[in-house]
């Protein structure tokens, strides 16, 4: 992987962290509802541990990028830069595991605390399914044999889909004309 493309990864990470333990106020909603508001965190109220973590990500960073510049001012330097971006790409590793172990808490404090039930689908009767099946082998067997459907199995499949509008006690109803 290019060094670039990791420094890249690497600051959007820490970006997203900084934003993350910003103070805004995040709301989560399921199904159009508010569950709760996370609480908000002050950057000037990080641990210690996180905002080490916050600048030794920084200054790794910012001496990346003094070296690229430097680099890319005098080529005669850059020969090896492919196992040297590799070996930068492994020293942002570590720096990346302490953010996230030091800023563990703050990131554990946006989280919100109220939990949701999941949305379901809605129970299908045994008789729904059945029609179902008996629409989906019949229209497939139409599919595979070949040949336009006979007006007769057209209005066998028209009978089938009444069934199954039945059976799942769907509403009656046509389909827009003029599609």
């Amino acid at each position: 992987m290019n060094i670039r493309k990791f420094v890249g990864i690497a600051a959007g990470f820490g970006a997203a962290v900084a934003l993350g333990l910003s103070a805004q106020t995040a709301v989560a909603h399921v199904g159009g509802q508010p569950v709760g508001a996370a609480p908000t965190t002050d950057l000037t109220s990080l641990s210690p541990a996180c905002m080490a973590a916050l600048q030794a990500i920084r200054s790794a960073i910012a001496a990346d990028r003094q070296e690229d510049a430097d680099e890319a001012q005098n080529p005669a330097a850059a020969t090896g830069e492919a196992s040297e971006d590799s070996t930068e790409a492994a020293q942002f590793q570590p720096l990346i595991a302490n953010l996230k172990s030091g800023c563990a808490a703050e990131i554990a404090a946006l989280k919100p605390t109220s939990t949701t039930n999941p949305v379901t689908a809605p129970s299908v009767s045994a008789q729904c399914t059945s029609a179902v099946q008996a629409w989906k082998a019949y229209a497939k067997s139409l599919w595979t044999q070949g040949s336009a459907p006979t007006a007769a199995q057209q209005t066998a499949l028209r009978q089938l889909g009444l069934a199954v509008r039945t059976a799942c006690g769907w509403p009656a109803g046509e389909w827009p004309r003029g599609r």
